[in-house]
């Protein structure tokens, strides 16, 4: 499990997150800084295949300007299943900009007073987003949304 917070001297106030396969969860309130906890796992025959899967797809989280980025990189397995993550994100309710992206997995997010964007191929749910929010599936569904409520597809 890797954990970390992206703090900046004028603060990270957008995030995007990226990652082959697995859930992905967004969170706002009080977190002074964008805090992350992140599980990556893989699918592997033996205990040595799985060792070069996980060093194959490093955790990259860096905070330029305002943007955070973090992102499981794995380039090999873009397109596949048998690497991937589940992030859980706590970050200010202030937060301005949201834009998380899974090939496969759930997307949530809550409690933010700025734009969420999803792209995925499962569910994903988006819920108190005070600014826009626009949630894609691979197969091209579009649900978008402006104000304070709820937005939810399957």
């Amino acid at each position: 499990m890797d954990r970390g917070n992206l703090r900046q001297r004028h603060g990270c106030r957008r995030v995007t997150v990226d990652t082959p396969s697995g859930n992905l969860e967004l969170h706002g309130g009080t977190a002074q800084a964008i805090q992350y906890r992140v599980v990556k796992y893989v699918q592997a025959r033996n205990e040595a295949e799985a060792r070069r899967k996980f060093a194959a797809a490093p955790l990259q989280a860096v905070c330029r300007g305002n943007m955070a980025e973090i992102s499981l990189e794995s380039e090999q397995h873009r397109n596949r299943r048998d690497v991937g993550a589940h992030f859980v994100l706590n970050v200010p309710k202030s937060l301005a900009y949201a834009k998380l992206g899974t090939a496969g997995g759930n997307v949530f997010s809550e409690n933010i007073d700025g734009e969420a964007m999803a792209k995925r191929r499962r569910r994903r749910t988006s819920d108190q987003i005070g600014g826009t929010a626009r949630l894609e599936t691979a197969g091209g569904l579009h649900h978008d949304w402006n104000g304070s409520g709820k937005c939810e597809g399957v």
